[in-house]
């Protein structure tokens, strides 16, 4: 499993790197718009998400291109002789697809939760008729579901794994 999973992770660390390389020219556009006109909310609100989710898939697509092995090792990717390839296949996919989904979802969730703390914090919610306190938007709920979930698949490869083998 360990060998699909290494070529597997370098695959997707490519993906990540242009992902951040998209997230790099988001940052810039809005730099840009900020220098031009600093009270723009939407300047501020592209800068915030730009540059966590930059920060995520830098550090992401570096381990996985870079940090292959550690990564693997961390994650409990094994070489396994004894189980037949087809399941093989299915726990490094499982793995990989987590951490595909995770990262396309990050910077979304992190713009999104950046509006509502920041709502929050001006005592109204995001539409302005609610009194002050966290409201879970059904965006924000959605996406906060999507990034658990591909965490779940990340670490509970192994769960779904037994779950889903012929027996």
């Amino acid at each position: 499993m360990k060998s699909y999973f290494l070529i597997g992770a370098k695959i997707l660390g490519i993906y990540l790197f242009y992902l951040c390389l998209l997230n790099l020219f988001a940052f810039v556009a809005g730099l840009i718009v900020f220098a031009s006109s600093p009270s723009r909310p939407f300047s501020i609100l592209t800068m915030v998400s730009s540059t966590g989710s930059l920060v995520i898939l830098l550090t992401l697509s570096i381990l996985l291109l870079l940090k292959t092995d550690k990564v693997a090792s961390i994650l409990g990717v094994k070489e396994d002789q004894a189980v037949s390839k087809r399941v093989l296949n299915v726990q490094a996919g499982t793995i990989l697809i987590g951490i595909f989904i995770f990262s396309t979802n990050i910077g979304g969730f992190l713009s999104m939760l950046y509006f509502q703390l920041k709502e929050v914090n001006a005592g109204m919610d995001p539409i302005g008729t609610m009194p002050k306190g966290l409201i879970f938007s059904k965006d924000l709920l959605t996406v906060t579901l999507t990034i658990i979930f591909s965490l779940f698949l990340i670490f509970g490869s192994k769960m779904i794994d037994k779950i889903i083998r012929p027996k």
